[in-house]
């Protein structure tokens, strides 16, 4: 189906969505997010089992008429199985409501391809139902919303750009070799790791520390030389500017 026709006629009957609400101010969903989600019969919210409410939900407010809200609340720990367990459930939970001709949707916070729930999601759900009743829309990530903050280009001419978790110092510290332009995801816990290996780099001044870009409790460090320490919660994106790439030739 072409994406105008998606937009104009809202979400399918027995079809599945899954929907980037973008990283936090409700007028940065989409046109086409805005109407998939306020007509769907389902809408699936993901939330931290540590978090009383899900961010996303909180984002869509504004679109919220009668539609059924599943609440999803899993556990945040790195165990795969467990993981693949709970959104296998949810999935086949999905099936069900598309077998009763329901729209549904899950709905998560930036881009429902860049590190998401939706991503366990669609994995189960390719499983359950053939590929012309799923559907993705994609959502402005958090790294666009913090560097738009900032207002320094991401990437120029034939700049490399690289995204990837802060978790591993190590890593973070091989990857500043090939790239011009490094995002870190993932950056809260392993901070003062990655700090270190900047400084190292003599790169602190060209680093900036975004939490919950776009939202009430948004926190922005533009240089890392300043950083005085706190951290307002694990949302945490670094943006480094490495160098500047030459044009191939000169």
């Amino acid at each position: 189906m072409p994406a105008d026709s998606l937009t104009a006629a809202g979400p399918l009957s027995g079809h599945v969505y899954a929907v980037g609400v973008g990283p936090g101010a409700p007028d940065l969903i989409t046109v086409r997010a805005a109407n998939i989600i306020r007509h769907s019969d389902v809408l699936i919210c993901p939330r931290s089992s540590k978090s009383f409410q899900s961010m996303a939900l909180e984002i869509i407010r504004p679109w919220l008429k009668k539609q059924m809200i599943l609440d999803a609340s899993y556990p945040m720990r790195r165990d795969e199985e467990a993981t693949e367990a709970f959104w296998r459930e949810i999935a086949e939970r999905a099936r069900e409501y598309t077998k009763q001709g329901m729209s549904v949707t899950q709905i998560t916070l930036g881009d429902p391809l860049i590190y998401s729930t939706s991503c366990y999601f669609l994995l189960q759900m390719q499983k359950l139902l053939p590929g012309h009743k799923i559907h993705v829309v994609p959502g402005i990530a958090a790294f666009q919303a913090a560097s738009a903050r900032l207002k320094n280009a991401l990437a120029v001419q034939e700049d490399r750009m690289l995204l990837m978790p802060g978790t591993d110092a190590d890593q973070v510290r091989q990857s500043l070799a090939c790239c011009e332009t490094l995002v870190l995801y993932k950056a809260g816990r392993n901070i003062n790791l990655i700090r270190s290996v900047l400084e190292e780099e003599d790169l602190l001044d060209q680093s900036s520390l975004i939490c919950y870009a776009e939202q009430k409790n948004e926190f922005v460090c533009r240089d890392l030389t300043e950083y005085d320490g706190h951290l307002p919660g694990y949302l945490a994106s670094i943006i480094v500017h490495v160098r500047r790439r030459r044009w191939s030739g000169d």
